[in-house]
């Protein structure tokens, strides 16, 4: 049983700074996804039912990124990737691989966008996304500090 304790740090981390709840979430992994299961259950339940429909984002969008990405079709991969972005997709790698492509081509301020829209959404506060999350939080401070030069 989680404890309210950790219920109100867990909330005031999301609240603060997104780095130590992010950082806690790797360090007690398994502590912060049982609260996260109480926090979140929405989404957890949400999960369940996008994977017994078939209408998962990897199916939908990602898998066809990927093939694009391997045929060297980047267009076609940032397409795809901005489906499933649009469809509010889960997925940190799908922000992160859009991110690099924009950073790639120089558009600093879209590549920012599409890590903002990342912690905009509440998918960042899962604990299984923590390693990317952290990533996608590095590069939008880097980001943020090329822009604001």
């Amino acid at each position: 049983m989680i404890s309210k304790e950790l219920i109100d740090k867990i909330k005031n981390e999301i609240k603060g700074d997104k780095r130590v709840y992010l950082e806690n979430c790797k360090n007690n992994y398994s502590e912060y996804v049982e609260a996260a299961q109480v926090l979140f259950k929405e989404y957890y339940k949400s999960m369940l039912k996008i994977l017994d429909e078939k209408k998962d984002p990897y199916t939908l969008y990602i898998s066809k990124a990927i093939k694009f990405k391997d045929e060297n079709d980047i267009e076609g991969e940032k397409k795809y990737l901005k489906l499933a972005i649009e469809n509010n997709v889960d997925t940190p790698y799908t922000y992160e691989r859009l991110s690099l492509l924009y950073s790639k081509h120089k558009d600093y301020q879209k590549a920012y966008e599409i890590c903002k829209k990342w912690f905009d959404s509440p998918y960042w506060k899962i604990p299984n996304m923590a390693i990317t999350s952290l990533r996608l939080l590095n590069k939008m401070e880097k980001l943020e500090a090329k822009l604001n030069k």
